[in-house]
């Protein structure tokens, strides 16, 4: 089966891979892009979800996979709720 023109092999994400930021530039950003999405709040969600939602989510890859972006979930997530918790795993 041949692979779609854009296909991203791990040859070429790893080709692909810039400077990493540090914790300071992480929390900076996801600091600086919720407050611009967030803003407020959003008038509908406030209207149809409850103040102390409480959600568990799971993402299951069953075929090899680059995951990217786990520190700065982690910082979205820690800036929304201190409480929340992430486990991330690989086999």
């Amino acid at each position: 089966m041949a692979r779609p023109p854009n296909f991203c092999t791990p040859a070429l994400a790893k080709s692909m891979i810039g400077p990493e930021l540090t914790y300071n530039q992480i929390v900076d950003v996801v600091a600086r892009a919720l407050a611009e999405d967030v803003g407020q709040g959003d008038v509908t969600t406030m209207s149809v979800i409850s103040a102390n939602p409480q959600t568990r989510g799971r993402v299951v890859v069953r075929e090899d996979a680059i995951v990217a972006g786990l520190s700065v979930a982690h910082e979205v997530f820690r800036q929304l709720d201190a409480s929340a918790e992430i486990d991330a795993r690989s086999p």
